[in-house]
């Protein structure tokens, strides 16, 4: 699942420290729900486009 953290939390993930505004992939359900009722972060869908090629539309994120 897609999550994005919103603005002025961070939440460690897999041994890593992510911060408002970023995209986060893999996220399991439970754990992006749980994220999602204490309002840390927000469900997200990633834009997809015909015109950008995979690595361009997901190379930004984690």
């Amino acid at each position: 699942m897609y999550v994005k953290i919103n603005a002025g939390f961070q939440v460690t993930f897999q041994g890593a420290v992510f911060s408002g505004g970023q995209v986060l992939r893999n996220v399991p359900t439970a754990t992006a729900q749980g994220w999602i009722d204490q309002g840390i972060a927000a469900a997200f869908t990633p834009p997809r486009t015909r015109d950008t090629t995979f690595q361009d539309v997901w190379g930004d994120y984690v």
